[in-house]
């Protein structure tokens, strides 16, 4: 019966894992049922786990979703701000360090590497973490020297109109940013890349505590 159901307590880590007191040193996997889960195999909290649960997390609660998104209309400003998020939480993983409060260093870096923005075209760099990044995560909206067109044929570009702005393809931004994930998974599960899994695993260690909750429980 539904009242003889034992509650567990139990901390969400992913859409699909959990971190359970029956196994508080593991990562579960979860099934919802409704408003019940199932609980099922459970994994190791070491390198292999950790990304299991980072692909699942990014994939799960971002990503996929942006994906989705892309056939709408009117979902461009979701799925821009679903990318630029992804921008500064990779590279501190691809770094081993947490931006500390130089957020705009480290989204600017992450544009470089992944859109090749070289060092002559610095203006890009602020106007996108000022107009898009600060106004979609500040205002909701971005700037107006950013401009979103799904007809432009290159993802992201340069143009000197109005006094310099920037022209963003949503869906060809996101197939970059889905493409870099990819490979930087491929990277972190091959042991031969040491540097690539040792900063990510350190990056991990310091801001992604794992202990169980007991406050919380599974409802």
């Amino acid at each position: 019966m539904e009242e003889d159901i034992k509650k567990i307590n139990a901390r969400s880590i992913s859409p699909n894992y959990f971190i359970t007191e029956l196994h508080p040193d593991k990562f579960t996997k979860g099934t919802f049922f409704g408003n019940k889960v199932v609980f099922g195999q459970f994994f190791n909290q070491d390198l292999k786990g950790k990304i299991r649960i980072y692909e699942d997390r990014v994939k799960g609660w971002f990503l996929d979703h942006a994906k989705a998104l892309l056939k709408e209309n009117n979902a461009d400003f979701v799925v821009l701000m679903i990318c630029t998020s992804y921008l500064e939480g990779c590279q501190q993983f691809k770094e081993g360090s947490s931006s500390g409060g130089k957020s705009k260093e480290m989204i600017k870096r992450a544009l470089k590497s992944l859109f090749h923005i070289s060092e002559g075209q610095e203006d890009i760099l602020d106007i996108f973490v000022n107009g898009a990044r600060n106004g979609l995560f500040h205002d909701g909206i971005t700037k107006e020297r950013i401009s979103i067109n799904r007809d432009l044929p290159v993802p992201i570009i340069f143009k000197k109109d109005f006094g310099g702005m920037i022209v963003i393809n949503p869906i060809l931004f996101f197939w970059v940013i889905e493409e870099d994930f990819k490979e930087y998974l491929d990277e972190l599960k091959n042991p031969e890349n040491k540097d690539a899994r040792e900063k990510f695993e350190k990056h991990w260690d310091e801001t992604h505590p794992l202990s169980y909750p007991k406050e919380q429980k599974l409802q």
